[in-house]
């Protein structure tokens, strides 16, 4: 027989007033047989209860609002009242009373919970033996025992896995506590348990009295020094308006603060809606965060409105809301940088990013696959080649631009750094100058990347190198440090001229994003930096940096394994490679170092970010003499570290990254036990604080055969290893596949010499624990992997050495000299006029970057119409020029002569006509030139007042074609070749291979007849046709007038689309909440407050757009 208190309908029991005898009367009438069946029956249904509430409490906070068991907010039984919530609110903010500590640990074991069960199970059995009254005693006895398993299961709810159930943890915390608190015994009165029970009331009065007790043992010091700055701003109001929060805080469905919810007519509301309609919801999302701004109060308003839960919401609870960011649009969510614009994944897929301290979802990253990364790999390759004709000084200035808007937004970075990664705030301020300062390192090494010149051993020859970049770069970046790591690597790459694609970590990816979206500010041109994440696609990305052609070198810092696995898929292409791998640091102390600095240094240098960092020391090795000094000294200052969230204040050490982390963690941990190591400090979890952390350990009395001593932990483990002699501890440092980083302390010079010597790594800390440094080479030998970061070194790897070799300088001066008497160096110029000289060298330069191009551009020069003496001549001797042999091979050139009415200084003042030309005695077409042309003349011919000087003429066919496009607004494209854009004004001219059509877009209409002028001239002079059906070079233009109302009319049409999309999206809002009043679910003055805040919501969009679109049209 089924006992109605535990069947599905006891609430209604509850609920009904019964005569005060009517169970036991009823009881007592019962057969001997019947009563002995309930007796028996009782223990059968606890056990089939106890494991169901077993696994409700350990992680199925949705259970506890279904139907099956009857127990939500709209019945608030006596079981919602325990003091485990506040135990555990109050355990995250400062150390608890012993008692409670004592309380907190013994209800969080469900191993004593399940004995509590079984005593208070005997306790009944007894007294009703005793008493003779069997049942009500009974029952109160098991419902007694209910209450202890339901205060355990509700602390472990309420932990971290209750951050992702349907309702904001803070505001039920303290709603389930303020309802036990300020109504301890009226609701309850017509219960069955309070009018049938002593036994339960004097339990239920337990709890109360410790609620209250804990309650203002947390308020009286938070009275004076833990006021936050919310309350500050919120002082001489009687209610706060919600605060304004960004779009990415209402999708995650934050709450702005952890305030308690006073039990009013709206916050009934509210958990209806939260039963009915899961905020999980896509569909109704936005409208639920609007909802949810609405119907929750802020702090201030809450104290006034409630002064019975005062006690409990005057400290703010730990990760109770996300940071507030001073510029949210650092956060960038679903997108990635790619050619200067913010751009989503083409399959449309994200992956999700959570705090490691709380298991919280802070936002999703745009899932890219191969197609994706290809265009950023196309925009940093059509970057590249006008990005390394940049100067060292303007990449200088772009780098410390980048620098001045990092330090601006520092506090910013920070926050997003300790989010994502769990490093406390100080640890994250730390890194974030860190890493601004590489980029200022950088900046300043951009100018100075000098050449070398080489003495030569054959007698006339001059050697010289030159540094040039390598080209485009693929860089892959770790999350333990994600703003230096991923600034270690651009800054060099950006100062030697170089454009990068980088994988963020999947991990910590808002960090990159964020510096990208600073790097953008800082002008750095677009396709020059681009960012992308992925998390399942990772191999595949990988897999394309490593293999494709584009990508001329890749920088990774990771595991060792995935480290030869790049190596591997970069093979094929032979990329150049700078990877920084795993590590397995010694760290010796000698017996005659000062044991207090080598203690600081072993703190620094193991538990700097908890341990998850390449260089940490891994194996400390610590002479006999002064082993037990150093592991008690050491001990006691590992007891000083304060485990927890980043953001709280005080917190020296935050959680490991993920599971997997933890569970290496607890490997090694338990390896080193079973072989003989002593923990004297942690050695276990804190399930506590989260499921990520780990406390900070120390195992004593380690020896080789340990895992720990050819394994990297990664994590907050120190592992003392006692040694000898020199020798025996040396071979152990070095008997390790890795090599990246080795310390010891010693105060003998001697010593210092030789064991800085005589360890197998790429970086040694003597007497200090710390060695990274901007201006310092970072990296490894043997399986850390090789190459530079850092320093010039680091520079270096983004580049490649080009030796110069320059012949006949001693040789005598008539060798010099042609049959005419002109010089016959590489290369004659003579600049007459110093107005030209930048022009002239700018385009001289451009002439051989480009030679290979498949344009094939010729060499091209730039003079005045005005003045006495232009640019006297350019010729080529018959050798090939020794630095671009593949531009002119063997070319046969004639200066013009030097007379002004000369046929060439004609041809080059545009003066002539084609019978002239034909008769001439100028050059004529070699046909054995692959490239169809034998002079280069300049000419000029001005078309505009505001260019004077910069036109240009072009080689067509072999003669001169004075299409004089010079360097106005233009920019010319083709489609086909290897460069996509760049401004005419530096081209000059163009040689077009057959069948391909070049754009001139030009922004003003005055400029196209003067340019289809030349270009019909120019098949004049040439006599060339329209079309040419044969294969030889010809010239397509094709002229386009983009004028500015069309330029207005897109501008308005996409303005317009953008305000349709506002509309559409209130419209569906509106029907939304239409639907949940019509139903009843909200109130009505919930669902006007809801209208009132779309339509200011929408007006303020509304207006932002129109000010941005008259900005737009007021800048063409």
């Amino acid at each position: 027989m089924k006992l109605p208190f535990f069947s599905r309908s006891s609430q209604e029991h509850m609920d009904k007033p019964a005569k005060p005898n009517n169970y036991k009367v009823l009881f007592r009438k019962w057969p001997r047989k019947a009563r002995k069946a309930v007796w028996w029956l009782m223990p059968l249904e606890l056990m089939g209860v106890v494991p169901a509430l077993v696994i409700f409490g350990i992680s199925q906070p949705d259970l506890y609002r279904s139907d099956m068991w009857k127990i939500g907010w709209e019945h608030d039984p006596p079981l919602n009242s325990n003091p485990a919530i506040i135990l555990y609110a109050y355990a995250n903010h400062r150390p608890l009373p012993k008692i409670a500590l004592v309380w907190t640990r013994t209800f969080t074991d469900f191993n004593v919970a399940i004995s509590i069960i079984s005593l208070f199970f005997l306790l009944g059995k007894l007294t009703a033996f005793i008493m003779k009254c069997w049942y009500p005693i009974f029952a109160t006895f098991i419902n007694a025992s209910l209450v202890a398993l339901y205060t355990v299961s509700t602390y472990g709810t309420i932990g971290p896995d209750y951050a992702d159930s349907r309702y904001p943890a803070s505001a039920a915390w303290y709603y389930r506590v303020g309802c036990g608190i300020a109504r301890p015994y009226g609701k309850y009165k017509s219960c069955l348990i309070a009018k049938y029970s002593l036994v339960v009331c004097i339990y239920m009065l337990f709890i109360y009295l410790c609620n209250l007790g804990f309650s203002i043992y947390a308020l009286l010091p938070n009275k004076i020094n833990d006021v936050s700055d919310d309350d500050e701003e919120d002082e001489g109001s009687t209610t706060s308006e919600p605060k304004e929060r960004g779009v990415w805080e209402m999708h995650n469905m934050k709450t702005p603060d952890a305030r308690a919810m006073p039990y009013t007519p709206r916050t009934q509301a509210f958990h209806t809606l939260d039963r009915q309609l899961p905020l999980r919801s896509q569909q109704h999302r936005g409208t639920m965060a609007l909802l949810q701004r609405l119907v929750a109060p802020s702090a201030r308003g809450v104290l006034r409105q409630s002064p019975t839960i005062t006690l409990m919401i005057t400290r703010k609870a730990s990760n109770a809301s996300p940071p507030k960011l001073n510029d949210p649009s650092l956060l960038k969510q679903d997108v990635c940088y790619v050619n200067g614009e913010w751009v989503k994944a083409k399959s449309g897929k994200t992956f999700k990013v959570n705090d490691p301290s709380t298991g919280d979802l802070i936002g999703t990253c745009p899932e890219f696959d191969s197609k994706d990364a290809r265009l950023a790999i196309r925009a940093a390759a059509d970057a590249f080649p006008s990005f390394r004709n940049k100067t060292g000084r303007e990449r200088s200035k772009l780098l410390r631009a980048w620098y001045d808007q990092m330090t601006a937004n520092a506090e910013d970075i920070a926050k997003i750094i300790t989010w994502e990664n769990g490093k406390p705030m100080a640890d994250a301020k730390g890194e974030t100058t860190y890493a601004a300062n590489f980029l200022e390192w950088f900046s300043e090494e951009a100018p100075r990347l000098y050449g070398d010149v080489i003495p030569s051993s054959v007698p006339g020859n001059r050697v010289w190198t030159i540094k040039e970049p390598v080209g485009v770069c693929g860089l892959i970046t770790p999350w333990n440090f994600p703003a230096a790591m991923i600034t270690r690597k651009i800054g060099p790459a950006l100062a030697a001229g170089c454009t990068v694609v980088a994988k963020a970590p999947a991990e910590t990816p808002f960090t990159s994003l964020a510096l990208a979206e600073l790097a953008h500010r800082a002008g750095i041109p677009k396709g020059v930096v681009n960012v992308v994440t992925s998390h399942e696609n990772t191999p595949e990305l990988g897999k394309l940096l490593t293999s494709d052609p584009t990508i001329r070198k890749v920088s990774f810092t990771g595991s060792t394994n995935v480290g030869k696995l790049l190596m591997e898929q970069s093979a094929s292409t032979l990329k150049k490679l700078s990877l920084e791998l795993g590590g397995n640091a010694p760290f010796i102390v000698f017996d005659d170092a000062d044991v207090d600095a080598a203690v600081a240094g072993a703190i620094a240098s193991k538990f700097r970010s908890s341990g998850q960092t390449c260089v940490c020391a891994n194996r400390i090795y610590i002479q006999r003499g002064i082993y037990d000094e150093f592991v008690s000294k050491f001990t006691e200052k590992v007891k000083s570290f304060s485990v927890g969230n980043g953001f709280d204040q005080g917190v020296t050490h935050g959680p490991l990254i993920h599971d997997k982390a933890i569970e290496k963690v607890e490997a090694h941990v338990k390896d080193a036990e079973k072989k003989g190591g002593k923990v004297t400090i942690g050695g276990k979890r804190l399930d506590d604080l989260g499921s990520n952390f780990y406390a900070p350990t120390v195992i004593r009395d380690m020896t080789p055969e340990m895992d720990m001593a050819s394994q990297e932990t990664f994590g907050p483990v120190a592992g003392l290893f006692p040694f000898e002699t020199e020798e025996e501890v040396v071979k152990m440092a070095n008997n390790t596949e890795v090599g990246l980083a080795g310390y010891f302390f010693s105060r003998d010079l001697e010593r210092v010499y030789r064991i800085a010597e005589s360890l197998e790594v790429g970086m040694v800390g003597v007497n200090t624990g710390l060695i990274s440094d901007a201006a310092a080479p970072f990296g490894g030998v043997k399986e850390s992997g090789f190459g530079r970061e850092g320093s010039l070194y680091g520079t270096s790897e983004y580049q490649i050495t080009k030796m110069i070799t320059y012949g006949g300088m001693g040789a005598d001066a008539s060798d010099f000299h042609n049959d005419s008497g002109l010089m016959n160096f590489d290369l004659d110029l003579d600049l007459r006029s110093t107005q030209n000289r930048f022009n002239h060298n700018t385009l001289f330069e451009m002439a051989f970057s480009r030679a290979n191009a498949p344009l094939r551009t010729c060499l091209r020069q730039l003079v005045r119409s005005e003045g006495p003496a232009p640019l006297r001549s350019i010729a080529t001797s018959p050798r090939t020029f020794s630095t671009s042999p593949f531009l002119l091979k063997k070319r046969k050139i004639s200066a013009p002569a030097n007379s002004p009415n000369s046929a060439n200084a004609k041809a080059a003042a545009g003066s002539m006509n084609k019978a002239e030309y034909d008769t001439a005695k100028v050059p004529m077409p070699d046909p054995e030139d692959p490239l169809d042309f034998t002079a280069v003349i300049a000419a000029y011919a001005p078309i505009d007042a505001h260019f004077k000087t910069q036109l240009a003429g072009m080689i067509h066919g072999g003669r001169f074609n004075p299409t004089n496009l010079g360097s106005l607004p233009v920019a010319i494209k083709d489609e086909e070749g290897a460069d996509a854009t760049f401004p005419l004004r530096e081209l000059a001219q163009v040689v077009p291979r057959s069948g391909r059509a070049i754009s001139l877009l030009v922004n003003d209409k005055e400029y196209i007849k003067p340019i289809m002028s030349a270009v019909q001239s120019s098949r004049e002079f040439n006599q060339q046709p329209q079309r040419s059906e044969d294969n030889e070079l010809e010239l397509l233009l094709k002229v386009e007038l983009e004028r500015k109302d069309d330029v207005e009319r897109r501008i308005k049409e996409a303005v317009q689309q953008w305000k349709d999309r506002i509309r559409n999206a209130r419209s569906r809002h509106e029907k939304t909440l239409k639907d949940w009043k019509k139903n009843g679910t909200v109130l009505p003055d919930i669902v006007k407050k809801a209208e009132k805040e779309l339509q200011k919501v929408q007006d303020k969009k509304m207006k932002e757009i129109d000010q941005e679109e008259a900005q737009t049209i007021r800048q063409l």
